[in-house]
């Protein structure tokens, strides 16, 4: 369930490589900036909905796979955003292996794992986590390497990039589809008795509902800036 949304991160973060690598030896940081930013948003409108939806429907959709044991079904409730985590470091990694640094990535995972043995012996002794230690541990691994993959990136590439303008707008969708996946769930789960029935139908009320929503806050947009040129 995890690894479908970071296969799409991995496969973007491959095709960037050789029109970043073209752009950076040309000089041309606009278009490598423009190409980042690019990459990065097709990235986030996957990844967040799909973080969200783990969220929210992890264990039903669990459940609904494995009748017979579903347990574990909460871990989704912090370990599936580490989903957009992972595919923000696969892109960060193809640009970085586009502008022949591929040592970095290698040298951040060393860090990462460095420090997320240290937080799982703490997890476990101290605060007595558990299994419960796993996602968080996934966590803060994969956010680290993505805060330190793409800092080298955007420094590398020498151009400033604003990733809360990027990822304001599928986090505000992707809260209001699991907003309304909870409650289609819930309702249906109550009238009908059936978690198949309840998960089915809340997914694809999520996949509706974020289409819908993505979709307007792009005419928005595009109506706003129009305004500009009249």
């Amino acid at each position: 369930l995890i690894n479908l949304p970071i296969s799409i991160g991995d496969s973007l973060g491959a095709a960037a490589v050789p029109s970043v690598a073209a752009s950076q030896a040309m000089g041309r940081y606009d278009e490598l900036k423009e190409r980042i930013c690019s990459v990065v948003k097709t990235v986030l409108i996957v990844a967040v909905p799909c973080a969200f939806g783990l969220s929210v429907l992890g264990k039903p959709v669990l459940r609904m796979l494995f009748p017979s044991s579903y347990l574990g079904g909460e871990l989704f409730w912090v370990g599936s955003f580490a989903v957009v985590f992972y595919c923000i470091n696969h892109v960060a990694t193809g640009i970085l292996q586009g502008l022949n640094h591929p040592q970095l990535p290698m040298r951040h995972a060393f860090i990462g794992v460095a420090v997320s043995c240290m937080l799982n012996v703490f997890f476990i002794s101290v605060l007595d986590l558990n299994i419960y230690s796993l996602p968080l541990n996934t966590l803060v691994f994969s956010g680290l390497l993505m805060v330190l993959n793409m800092r080298s990136a955007v420094k590398l590439c020498k151009v400033k990039v604003n990733f809360w303008n990027m990822a304001r707008i599928p986090m505000l969708c992707g809260t209001i589809m699991a907003c309304i996946c909870l409650l289609v769930y819930l309702l249906l789960f109550a009238l009908l008795r059936s978690n198949l029935c309840a998960t089915v139908c809340s997914v694809l009320s999520g996949v509706l509902a974020y289409f819908v929503l993505i979709l307007y806050t792009l005419f928005v947009q595009t109506l706003s800036l129009g305004h500009l040129f009249l």
